[in-house]
């Protein structure tokens, strides 16, 4: 099972749904209504350990489109994750300034 997670530039999160696989996950992030402006980090999850296998994000790798976020947190507890954003949150004014402000301090 996967967990559906959505994350706030501040490292709040709320539980959005459970599916069966990913791809069913990352389906229903599409499609959150107004949800996102609150939220617009969409994370998948899996189920027990919480471990992040998939994370949505503005700032992607040009070669192979995925989200640069991703690769960063891919295996991370989603805890590590909203400390990582919460930690951030002073520094930073939007999603994109976050974004940028993760992958300096990780030098990718």
């Amino acid at each position: 099972m996967y967990e559906l997670i959505q994350m706030s530039f501040d490292g709040e999160y709320v539980r959005d749904s459970v599916h069966k696989t990913i791809d069913e996950a990352i389906d229903a992030s599409a499609e959150l209504g107004s949800k996102w402006y609150f939220y617009p980090f969409s994370i998948v999850v899996t189920g027990k350990s919480r471990k992040v296998v998939s994370m949505g994000g503005t700032i992607c790798y040009i070669q192979t489109g995925q989200p640069v976020l991703e690769s960063i947190f891919r295996g991370k507890h989603l805890k590590t994750v909203a400390r990582y954003f919460a930690n951030a949150a002073s520094d930073i004014s939007d999603d994109e300034d976050l974004e940028q402000y993760i992958i300096e301090k990780e030098r990718i």
